[in-house]
Formats: structure tokens, sequence, C-alpha cells
């Protein structure tokens, strides 16, 4: 039987196993890694910043960061809160100043389990299946220089598109 991903308990549980977790980001982030920990309720001390928060999975190696986050219900800040996860995993890694070499590159991927009420900023309703932020910048020809490697990737199987690429593809099994 097949437990379905948008219960917080089953979530954990599947992506806290190495190999579902190895193979999700792999097919998801193009990243491959191996984790030294995977971590639950994850939250930093000290804290970062002024707000108290926890990543739902957590893992890290030498190299990579990764967080995965589920969430059911929409809130106004919705993508708002997670740049602010994104970052704080990114703004962590400084520990003290002048030092400002961030080691690890950060990858979250936020699985949303219902359609969007929000809008961009141009007032347009938002309905893709797949969002990837990075924060590589472009050059004047539009050419994306790989500076850092950071990605903020938001799925949503409730805008399911035929044209997909195979790994982003979510069956469904409405009732």
């Amino acid at each position: 039987m097949l437990a379905p991903l948008d219960n917080e308990v089953i979530f954990k549980k599947a992506f806290t196993d190495p190999l579902v977790l190895r193979s999700f980001v792999r097919d998801i982030a193009g990243v491959e890694a191996e984790f030294d920990k995977i971590e639950t309720e994850k939250s930093f001390t000290p804290a970062v910043g002024n707000v108290d928060f926890s990543y739902d999975v957590y893992a890290e190696s030498t190299e990579q960061r990764i967080i995965a986050e589920l969430q059911k219900v929409e809130y106004d800040s919705h993508f708002d809160r997670f740049l602010h996860y994104h970052n704080m995993a990114v703004a962590e890694q400084v520990k003290k100043g002048p030092l400002y070499k961030v080691e690890r590159e950060v990858h979250t991927i936020v699985l949303l389990t219902s359609g969007y009420s929000l809008t961009d900023r141009s007032g347009l309703p938002i309905k893709d299946p797949v969002l990837v932020s990075t924060v590589d910048p472009k050059n004047l020809q539009g050419q994306v220089r790989p500076i850092y490697g950071h990605q903020l990737i938001f799925l949503n199987p409730a805008y399911p598109e035929q044209d997909l690429p195979e790994p982003f593809k979510v069956v469904r099994t409405d009732p």
C-alpha cells in the first residue's frame, strides 16, 4: 500500500531514509549527495535571525545542505517563509565576519499539497507545478555564472502538466 506524502509523519519517515532522500534530491535538484546526518525538526542554536523555525527534514554533508519541507496550508507569506528558511541555511554557515565563505550549497525543496490562491507581483495567479529559484547571477547576455549553486524549488502537484520532465511528474490518485 502506498502512503500519502501529504501526511507529515509519512513525509518525514520517507525522506529520512538516505536512499529515498538521495534519489529525490538527484531527480529534483540534479545534485548527487551523500549525507553525514539526516534530522527532522532541525533548528539552529543559536538561532539565525529573529524568527524561530525548524526544518521538516534537514540533511547535511561536507558539500551540501538539503532541506525538504511539506506545506499543506497556504499562508499569505507562503513564499517569503520558505525563502527565509532557505536563506537562513546559507547565512548560518557564516560564523563570523569578515570570513563570508559559504562552504555548502543549500538545496531546499518544498512540496506544496494544495493549489495556490496567491498571485505574483504583477497580480497574475500562480499556477505552476514547478518553480525553481537560484541566486547565481546572469551576465548581460543572459548567461548564468554558477557562483553559488543554491536552489529553492517548489513542487506543486495540484497543477499537473503533460510536458513536465519525468522526474517532476507525480502520479495522482484522487478519489
